[in-house]
């Protein structure tokens, strides 16, 4: 995520984790990583950035929605 360098930057797909930390990279470039547990199950998650700074927060979604499958389908055949 780009912004205010200086900031406190969290993520989280809406509805199904918790805020995320992210790490200040380089100044106004924020970076974080998440394991998404094996039974967790998103058919079309929103990732929610939020950007703290000055006692302000941002708040911005990412357009495109995610798709998680934890188990894998099962195969039929004849």
């Amino acid at each position: 995520m780009r912004g205010d360098p200086g900031g406190t930057a969290t993520f989280r797909i809406d509805g199904y984790t918790a805020d995320n930390p992210m790490k200040e990279e380089s100044p106004g470039f924020y970076r974080a990583q998440v394991s998404i547990g094996r039974y967790l199950d998103i058919p079309s998650g929103v990732i929610r950035l939020i950007l703290s700074k000055g006692g302000r927060r941002s708040f911005e979604s990412i357009p495109e929605q995610i798709t998680v499958v934890s188990k894998p389908q099962a195969k039929t055949g004849l």
